[in-house]
């Protein structure tokens, strides 16, 4: 998966000492009405004296609550989380090394659970009556501030984890153990309310609905812990590796509906509340991590095989009877259902959807849901069409590919979801099967939402008859992306402000200014508008249900000439601007005057004759365009406007913006992908990404020395990786798709295969991938269609090498599939007197044999020895001891 769930298998179990004085400030609910404290006038002295009453009089009726508060129910939970720390471990170590737990099952864990929990629920009910006070809900443990409702919230990651269904198939468990959890499973799904935690929340919510709003001493509200799956079994990956585990056999999954009926009740406790924690983007989960809930469940979330059945299609048509590999039924609740809770208790205002939670952006790394999921969409559909070793028709490789294109499918489920603005049962509806409601598209939805640039080009690609089409509303996607209103160019002119260290922990009060979070790079409208317009250009002649062409959307919404389409829409359907009031709109007027201008043979180099011979040409020669313009600009030159100065963008700005010491990657990335026919932009794009990364590097550097700390390299590299992780997150898909733009360039190749190189230490982490989104298959090819270039061919084996040395043996493997061994040898052959083609083409080639798993081609020791013999004989400072590695591995 690539991300590690936030809390050790191992935890200190809550105190229960009956605390003897009110909790600490830390503690304080956390829900305040800011709004009106910012209304509030400066208080005269009779209301602070008032208000100073107040005040304590709430501290000693709370003195006197912690007082006659009862530790008995939470002393309970504390002994029923601790039983589960303890189980969790044993069963993590699949060991007895726990003499209380000698020989612990699965089953025998959840009963013991069931039975402690039932107990609490036998104690403290009588005759239906709430025998559960407030004098035990109300009580908060004085080290930790928890009170029972947070030990209920955390110990939902206990009685939530159940038994993969694939495991029961596959008889990995012995026949009592498989009986006992189908009952159980079953029973929890089809009621989870009748579970006894569900059920001791339901007290505590009714006793003290106040609980919600508390905070323990980490800041945390009960919602917190409820909300994300916190589970040693249920999400587990090896720190030491950058490549997720990705096998199929997992036998921990989550029970969506236990976790969905707790989470709803707590959202139906306070939806004011939980609205504001919800679309928070900097909630604290470890000390590098700040997002929003929503993000941090959909990093959470597994690979999912086994909620739908398994179906291969072809065409239309069902492949051979061996490729269809049979799976159980769908449980009623799964995670998409679990993920459109989340969706909808956030409540986003869909009147201004680039404001939406789906497109947040996290505190931490700058990434949003909707960008990670695409990454996992890509990097399961990548792996579903893997390649292994010896024949790959048998039977275990068809398991494994078609069990990764219904993870893909899954996760495309959410992106719908996401995308959707309704709720998640009504996703995929039509016409035909909800004429009651009203229908949606994807693409009309994407546009609206600021989609990521990749994801937005492959639901377009997929998805293009929806271009053609009018949504209920009368709407082209092309009007939506004409009418969307991006934050004002004054607030990201010059990007984001600058964010604090990402490895510093930030207090939950910590909040960053709106543009900071709903940030809209410059260009990101004009990439919207002009893949649209590539695909159907007739759409700028259509008018909408109000009759405005999408020319005239986009200038009543206020974008720019250039980086918000307006230019792009005006180029495809110049008639258009009959519908505006120039007089009423003096920046496009301006816009257009300079655009004319520009254009205009008195800004060209011309002979004299032909100039002469072209000013003597009738007018009625011109457009009726030209000549608007002819007379705006005589109009305006005589205009007091003329002297003020103009608010539009150039052409040359991304190339100027680029180049800025201090820009911000997502402005790069931006521009990269709204000129991409510019190979200029995309080489100065790959240029200012390696200085950011490099930047980004000697800056953790600089502060572990600043900080005393420079001889623990593992925590300067770890500060590093979080910076650089924050840049390749948008830049490696822009900086492939520039080599993809334009494979004959050269100098485009050369920075862009720098900019990998540089990037490669984030390979496998967040859902990145360097074989799912084409970077080792553009190196190789760089490499095979420049082998005359030394820079190429030194940039690309520095990159490979880094990629392998990062990602282990399946990268290795990898490259090996796609020709990068042959590629490498071939730079090394081609270039035996340059230093940097003969030193990275060496590391390459130990990096590739560092790793005994990897399935790599037998390399010919009659060409390759010699090759490399002779790099360690002209460089032998920097290929001699490489050089004896690898022959020796050979050999």
């Amino acid at each position: 998966m690539g991300c590690q769930a936030s809390k050790p298998a191992v935890e200190t179990a809550p105190s229960s000492t009956t605390p003897t004085r009110a909790p600490p400030a830390a503690a304080a609910p956390a829900i305040r009405s800011s709004h009106k404290q910012q209304q509030q006038q400066q208080p005269s002295p009779r209301s602070n004296n008032k208000k100073q009453q107040q005040q304590q009089q709430s501290a000693a009726k709370e003195r006197q609550t912690t007082t006659n508060s009862d530790p008995s129910l939470y002393k309970a939970l504390a002994q029923v989380y601790q039983y589960s720390l303890q189980s969790q471990t044993q069963l993590v170590n699949n060991s007895a090394s726990l003499s209380s737990l000698p020989t612990l099952t699965h089953s025998q864990y959840q009963q013991e659970l069931h039975r402690m929990l039932t107990t609490i629920i036998a104690n403290n009910t009588n005759n239906r009556r709430w025998v559960i006070t407030r004098y035990m809900a109300s009580f908060r443990e004085r080290s930790t501030g928890q009170t029972p409702l947070h030990l209920v919230c955390k110990l939902l990651d206990a009685v939530c984890l159940t038994f993969n269904e694939t495991a029961l198939q596959k008889n990995e468990i012995n026949a009592v153990e498989r009986t006992a959890r189908q009952q159980q499973q079953q029973q929890q799904s089809t009621n989870p309310m009748a579970h006894p935690l569900v059920q001791i929340m339901q007290q505590l919510l009714h006793i003290h609905p106040a609980a919600m709003l508390l905070q323990d001493t980490n800041g945390n509200l009960p919602l917190h812990y409820a909300i994300i799956p916190y589970g040693s079994l249920y999400h587990k990956k090896d720190a030491s590796s950058n490549i997720a585990n990705t096998s199929v056999s997992n036998h921990y999954i989550h029970d969506w509906a236990l976790r969905m009926a707790a989470v709803q009740m707590l959202l139906q406790a306070d939806p004011h509340g939980a609205t504001q924690y919800l679309q928070r983007h900097n909630v604290p989960y470890d000390e590098t991590e700040r997002c929003s809930p929503l993000y941090r469940v959909l990093q959470l979330l597994p690979d999912d095989f086994d909620s739908h059945a398994i179906v291969v299609h072809s065409h239309g048509k069902n492949t051979n009877s061996q490729a269809l590999v049979s799976a159980p039924p769908p449980p009623p609740l799964l995670a998409v259902d679990y993920v459109g809770l989340l969706r909808d208790a956030c409540n986003d205002d869909h009147a201004n959807t680039y404001m939406a939670t789906t497109t947040l952006c996290n505190a931490s790394n700058g990434d949003q849901p909707l960008a990670l999921l695409y990454r996992r969409f890509t990097r399961q559909f990548d792996l579903a069409e893997q390649f292994f070793k010896g024949d790959n028709s048998r039977p275990d490789v068809i398991k494994h590919r078609v069990a990764y294109k219904t993870a893909a499918g899954n996760t495309w489920k959410l992106i719908e979801l996401l995308l959707s603005p309704k709720l998640p049962h009504e996703i995929g509806a039509t016409n035909d099967t909800a004429s009651h409601k009203e229908p949606w598209r994807l693409v009309h939805r994407a546009v609206q939402l600021q989609t990521p640039p990749d994801l937005l080009r492959y639901i377009v690609e997929t998805n293009a008859h929806d271009l053609t089409v009018k949504d209920a509303a009368g709407n082209l996607p092309l009007h939506y992306a004409a009418k969307s209103r991006p934050p004002p160019l004054e607030t990201n002119k010059n990007g984001p402000k600058a964010k604090a260290s990402s490895s510093k922990r930030r207090s939950q009060d910590d909040t960053q200014d709106a543009d900071d979070v709903k940030y809209v790079p410059a260009f990101y409208t004009k990439y919207v508008v002009d893949e649209l317009l590539y695909k159907f250009p007739e759409a700028a002649s259509v008018p909408d249900a109000e009759g405005n062409y999408p020319l005239t959307c986009a200038v009543v919404s206020g974008k720019q000439w250039i980086g918000g389409g307006i230019k792009s829409l005006y180029d495809a359907y110049p008639e258009a601007l009959q519908q505006i009031d120039l007089k009423e709109h003096e920046t496009l007027r301006l816009a257009l005057i300079g655009d004319s201008i520009a254009l205009s043979p008195m800004n060209q180099d011309y002979d004299e004759e032909e100039s002469l011979q072209d000013t003597s040409i009738k007018s009625d020669e011109s457009s009726v365009e030209e000549k608007k313009l002819d007379q705006l600009a005589a109009a305006a030159i005589a205009s007091p406007l003329h002297s003020k100065r103009m608010i539009r963008d150039q052409p040359y700005d991304a190339i100027m913006l680029v180049q800025q010491v201090n820009v911000n990657a997502t402005e790069v990335v931006a521009s990269m992908w709204a000129h991409e026919e510019d190979a200029g932009v995309q080489m100065l794009s790959c240029v200012a990404i390696s200085r950011l990364v490099q930047s980004a590097i000697a800056k953790a550097a600089a502060e572990m020395k600043l900080q005393n700390e420079s001889g623990d390299l593992a925590i300067r590299n770890t500060r590093a990786s979080e910076d650089v992780l924050r840049i390749a997150l948008s830049a490696v898909a822009g900086v492939v798709n520039a080599m993809k733009a334009h494979p004959s360039e050269v100098v485009v190749q050369e920075k862009a295969s720098n900019a990998l190189r540089h990037m490669a230490r984030t390979d496998g982490r967040n859902e990145i991938s360097f074989v799912a989104l084409g970077a080792v298959a553009a190196l190789v090819g760089a490499m095979q269609a420049h082998v005359s270039d030394a820079g190429v061919q030194e940039e690309a084996c520095a990159a490979l090498s880094e990629i392998i040395r990062y990602g282990g043996a399946d990268r290795a493997t990898v490259v090996a599939s796609v020709s990068g061994v042959t590629a490498i040898i071939n730079a090394i052959a081609a270039h035996p007197t340059v230093v940097g083609v003969q030193t990275y083409g060496c590391l390459a080639l130990k990096s590739l044999t560092d790793f005994p798993s990897a399935y790599l081609p037998e390399l010919p020791m009659s060409q390759t020895e010699p090759l490399l013999m002779t790099a360690a004989k002209n460089f032998p400072e920097e290929c001699s001891s490489t050089v004896d590695v690898v022959l020796s591995r050979l050999s």
